[in-house]
């Protein structure tokens, strides 16, 4: 479970099997981007490994960016953290989202690019490889991502859901 105040901090807690929300020892601040404006917001995605998987966001200034995104796997418990990709924009962002597939890949929602442009879903491999896995045209407003057992991409915009297969390039078989 993320928690974020939108300003100063952003943490991860656990609900336990009563019910009980406990925080795990992880959590950012703006001083975890730098110095950042503001903290944004967070998704986590849990593998079939039980490994966790993060991408945590930060305004760089109260205008036009830049777009802090970090993209972060811990152990279950939360421990062992480390960050494996540093996405950041030009551009003010908005909803971002993490998935992993049933290989231990991990797909980000991002925002990329200079103000009106596109949105991606980038594709982190194991050997922390970053690359291009769906193109999202620009006004489409991506909103959600899940990958399915067959690494099939789902995503929602506001025009609908869709499921999407790895553009050429991003590594896949």
């Amino acid at each position: 479970m993320i928690s974020s105040d939108f300003r100063d901090s952003i943490r991860v807690d656990r609900v336990d099997p009563s019910g009980t929300v406990k925080p795990l020892p992880v959590t950012f601040s703006r001083k975890s981007f730098g110095d950042a404006y503001r903290v944004a917001d967070a998704r986590i995605d849990v593998g079939d490994d039980g490994r966790l998987a993060l991408i945590v966001s930060a305004r760089g200034s109260p205008g036009q960016g830049p777009w802090y995104q970090r993209v972060y796997r811990a152990d279950a418990d939360g421990m062992e953290l480390t960050q494996i990709a540093e996405l950041d924009s030009k551009r003010i962002g908005g909803m971002v989202d993490i998935a992993v597939d049933p290989r231990g890949d991990v797909f980000v929602l991002t925002t990329q690019g200079d103000t009106g442009g596109p949105d991606e879903i980038l594709r982190i491999d194991r050997n922390l490889q970053v690359s291009r896995a769906v193109h999202v045209c620009a006004g489409r407003d991506p909103q959600s991502i899940d990958v399915d057992p067959s690494a099939g991409i789902w995503f929602t915009t506001m025009f609908g859901i869709f499921r999407a297969t790895p553009a050429a390039g991003a590594g896949r078989p």
